[in-house]
């Protein structure tokens, strides 16, 4: 069998309204709720992209006609004759049409009655026909046999698949014996209309499916389905129809030539001497504070401001100071909640121990904080704060929260000077602990310029750094901008998300810092490649396609490439060089040869999108258990961990290394979470589109509760997991600091990005995002 060369991807198929045609008919069509086209006739555009050869297009035209021409022409089909300008009349195109039903069953004419023979016989019998009609490029040969197209159809399959179960039984006007069958255009059910195709000088049947060869995806009306076509080695035999869900996701609003056309002016010389000078003096004033609440309270100033990278080692000593005095003078604390909590938040936050009972003096005899503590607003804010620092078991932390919680909530209500009443909404929509420092900086540097004790130097350098930052982001986002638009995966693989930007806000989230800039650029990268293949997985691939695409992974022989279907070989490619490109550089840094590492870190990814793949093919439901052991796993938290781990340590520990690839509890617990702020923030729409349960319907399916009482609980849940999170992170571990931080600060990414939906999808929570972080400078 010669090989086929070319192949024909046909795009979506979207009903476009007409006007009158010359005759006077009225081509305008509607899809109805319920599946049901009405018009006198519709037109259905097709872009046809062909690999090897030049993009062309072709131009599909379903008609829905009663015409005394209609006999002629479906008798003509059924004896398998040359359709012609006569019979066609302005179609004088060549087509073929295929339907659900099976073919060698009696026909019946409007569901009355039954006969036999061809299709032309039933409309002779005296009833009107209505015609689809799907027209083919001129001059394209067609010899069809009724053999042909049953070989090319999975009855079974499309019974099952193309049939729409809420509009009922469809109405079939006439099915010929051993014809090909039509089916009324007032049925509901979706229509595969397959073109016949000539490639290579070599004449082959139309058929839905032939591995590798020709791909149709039809969009009639929600769902969204996909139906394509590959050629087998044998294209004669062995047929079958692959149905493709589609998420219908929405181009890139990001243009790469946009991108590049950035420009900032903050990291010329001019702003870059302002702002060492700046420093200097920030240094200074962090030497010269020596109380010990004035201290804590300007380390906090330079954490929420962006700038506390910059001191890193004068903060260090600074707090290791207080720490060490801490019992020396307590007049500065004593029954002061906002001092206390302030003290206890930035212990935890830097390892230091400190005891839950330094909360005991607010409390009553009764055990419960004193009610008087609701009128300071500014210490319920900081122990409210301080509490996300609690860890498991901590009754007096689970306690403070509670109660800051509830009052906070009724205060929101109240009149409150404005400053400190943004602040409260800001708290209570996410707690500065779950929130991505670079994010946080961008806020507080407003909200600090209001207050009547701002520091006129520290602003000022707040300000300018961050300008000058990101100038930094810009020039790393043009780089990989590039390289997405030179590796054309958005272009070639229409189906999944290109969603780049999104990925560099993952990578920008996890590690803000100048010195990461080559670092945000290979994540970057690794992340815009996990979002492609968790669509190949979640929404294009079949369940056969995907077993062979985790297989050839797993043995990472480039000449396995070659067994893949072409979409599959672009994403194992990219793949393959990706994973090489980022061994190499650290081979030859640190002399550490760490491919499969990374290949195997990609396979533990894969085999978890397998499993949630099998899941939803095979309508199982799992347990929450069953999918938050998966799912730990499918969010990518502990490939995304190890390789960005790689990629910023140096050197690299093999000991931590081998500890993060046995996924350690505290890696267990940031993947949940992840994996459950998602859920939050995506699950609705996923199941629009069929996807699998995900926490929240897992809940809702063992326990029967409700929607919003499970949501509760899964953030009840998040809660809980953030405790375990922090008590690993207090415990002596051999993980690095560089590790810790990577983790938090990913799970920081995922609670901003799906904080106020599916931020990884749609395009206007990422413009929210990526706005004032990327693109808009701050006024100085």
């Amino acid at each position: 069998m010669n090989a086929i060369n070319r192949t024909n991807e046909i795009g979506k198929i979207d009903v476009v309204k007409n006007g009158p045609s010359k005759s006077g008919v009225n081509n305008g069509a509607k899809i109805q709720g319920n599946g049901k086209v009405e018009g006198s006739r519709f037109e259905i555009l097709n872009e046809v992209l062909e690999e090897n050869v030049d993009v062309t297009k072709e131009q599909f035209r379903v008609c829905k006609q009663k015409t005394p021409d209609t006999g002629k022409v479906l008798s003509d089909i059924s004896n398998r004759g040359k359709t012609t300008n006569e019979h066609l009349s302005s179609h004088s195109k060549k087509f073929w049409v295929v339907n659900k039903d099976r073919f060698n069953k009696p026909f019946k004419v409007n569901g009355k009655g039954e006969g036999s023979g061809s299709i032309g016989k039933g409309y002779r019998g005296g009833k009107q026909l209505e015609k689809v009609v799907v027209s083919q490029q001129e001059g394209v040969e067609d010899e069809l046999e009724d053999s042909d197209v049953l070989k090319a159809l999975h009855q079974e399959m499309l019974d099952s698949v193309l049939t729409d179960k809420d509009a009922g039984e469809s109405s079939m006007e006439t099915i010929g014996g051993s014809g090909p069958a039509l089916l009324s255009m007032a049925s509901s059910s979706y229509i595969a209309a397959i073109p016949v195709s000539s490639f290579s000088g070599l004449k082959h049947y139309p058929k839905l499916v032939q591995q590798g060869t020709s791909s149709c995806r039809i969009r009639v009306h929600k769902p969204a389905v996909q139906c394509v076509s590959t050629t087998n080695s044998k294209p004669e035999s062995d047929q079958s129809v692959v149905i493709r869900r589609s998420a219908n996701y929405k181009p890139s609003i990001w243009d790469d030539d946009y991108l590049q056309s950035l420009t900032n002016v903050y990291t010329g010389e001019v702003y870059t001497r302002r702002a060492e000078l700046l420093k200097e003096k920030v240094r200074d004033m962090i030497g010269n504070v020596s109380e010990p609440l004035d201290r804590l309270e300007l380390i906090d100033a330079l954490q929420r401001l962006g700038l506390a990278y910059h001191f890193e080692a004068e903060i260090k000593k600074t707090l290791q100071n207080v720490y060490n005095n801490r019992d020396d003078d307590r007049s500065w604390k004593k029954d002061n909640l906002y001092a206390t909590s302030l003290e206890f938040r930035l212990f935890r936050q830097h390892g230091y121990d400190v005891p839950q009972e330094v909360f005991t003096s607010f409390k009553d005899k009764a055990g419960n904080f004193t009610l008087s503590l609701r009128n300071d607003v500014k210490g319920m804010v900081s122990l409210y704060e301080a509490s996300y620092y609690g860890f498991e078991g901590e009754s007096i932390i689970e306690e403070a929260w509670k109660f800051t919680t509830e009052h906070l909530k009724n205060l929101e209500s109240r009149d409150l000077e404005s400053n400190l009443a943004l602040e409260v909404k800001h708290a209570l929509t996410l707690p500065l602990h779950w929130r991505t420092p670079r994010l946080e900086a961008r806020w507080f540097i407003d909200v600090y310029e209001r207050r009547e004790d701002v520091n006129s130097i520290l602003l000022e350098f707040a300000k300018l750094d961050f300008n000058t930052v990101q100038g930094f982001y810009q020039e790393e986002l043009k780089q990989v901008s590039r390289w997405w638009k030179h590796n054309e995966l958005g272009e070639k693989l229409e189906f999944a998300r290109d969603r780049l930007v999104v990925a560099f806000l993952w990578t920008m989230g996890t590690a803000f810092e100048p010195r990461f800039g080559s670092w945000r650029i290979i994540n970057t990268k690794i992340n815009a490649l996990i979002t492609v293949v968790d669509d190949i997985y979640d929404v294009y691939g079949t369940v056969e396609e995907l077993e062979l695409f985790t297989d050839v992974v797993d043995r990472w022989d480039i000449k396995a490439m070659k067994e893949l279907p072409n979409y599959m070989k672009l994403c194992f490619l990219k793949l393959f060089n990706l994973v090489n490109e980022m061994a190499y550089d650290i081979l030859k840094e640190q002399g550490l040869d760490v491919v499969s590492n990374l290949k195997n870190s990609w396979v533990v990814l894969l085999q978890a999108y397998l499993l949630e793949a099998k899941w939803f093919h095979s309508g199982y439901k799992p347990t929450m258990e069953e999918y938050m052991i998966n799912a730990e796993k499918s969010i990518a938290g502990p490939m995304m961990v190890e390789n960005a781990y790689l990629s910023a340590a140096n050197p690299i520990s093999e000991m931590e290394l081998e500890y993060l690839e046995s996924i350690p509890d505290i890696l267990h617990c940031i993947s949940r979470i992840a994996r459950l702020q998602n859920d939050l923030g995506t699950s609705s729409n996923e199941l629009k589109r069929g996807d699998i349960s995900k926490s929240i319907q897992c809940l809702m399916n063992e326990t029967g509760a409700s929607e919003e009482v499970a949501s509760q609980h899964i953030k009840d849940l998040m809660r809980q997991l953030w405790k375990k999170a922090n008590a690993y992170r207090a415990a002596d571990s051999i993980l690095s600091e560089t590790s810790i931080q990577l983790m938090f600060n990913l799970v920081r990414s995922s609670h901003c990005v799906y904080l106020y939906g599916d931020g990884h999808a749609a395009q206007d929570v990422t413009m929210n995002l990526a706005l004032p972080l990327l693109l808009e400078p701050i006024p100085l």
